[in-house]
């Protein structure tokens, strides 16, 4: 269920059967009780009833067609030298970012992160009350009677 109490999602999932055997148990239990949460599975039967009884809408033939011609780039005579002057460049630059990898996949790693001193979180533990953390000396943190992860 959700947060409110109500079936919220799940009431699409059991219409269209993508509920587990326990899960849509449950969610008929609810809709016994629950006025609200079976007038909202009605309303969205009904629309989906309504949706699934419209006409099918047949895609023109040539809607392809002319979005692809209508999308055609225009490229100017000028543009054109331009790229063609620019290859070179371009090609420099490949090559000059894959040296870049290669010698940065030889080059040697230092160690990315350090061992942490278990042993001292161990005898830290083990000495530990319920005074405080005895690493940070930081008091216990009350967690409140209605809070649940």
């Amino acid at each position: 269920m959700s947060m409110s109490g109500h079936l919220g999602d799940k009431l699409s999932a059991l219409l269209d059967g993508e509920l587990d055997y326990a899960e849509a148990a449950a969610a008929r239990a609810h809709l016994q009780g629950c006025p609200f949460c079976r007038a909202e599975l009605d309303a969205t039967a009904d629309t989906r009833a309504l949706l699934r009884a419209l006409p099918v809408v047949e895609m023109p033939a040539d809607l392809i067609g002319s979005i692809l011609d209508q999308s055609a780039p225009v490229v100017s005579i000028a543009a054109a030298r331009r790229a063609r002057h620019m290859r070179p460049l371009a090609a420099v630059a490949g090559v000059a970012a894959a040296a870049a990898l290669v010698v940065l996949s030889l080059a040697p790693h230092p160690a990315r992160t350090a061992k942490p001193p278990v042993s001292t979180f161990v005898d830290a533990h083990a000495t530990a009350s319920s005074d405080g953390d005895p690493v940070t000396g930081l008091a216990p943190v009350a967690v409140p009677a209605s809070f649940s992860p």
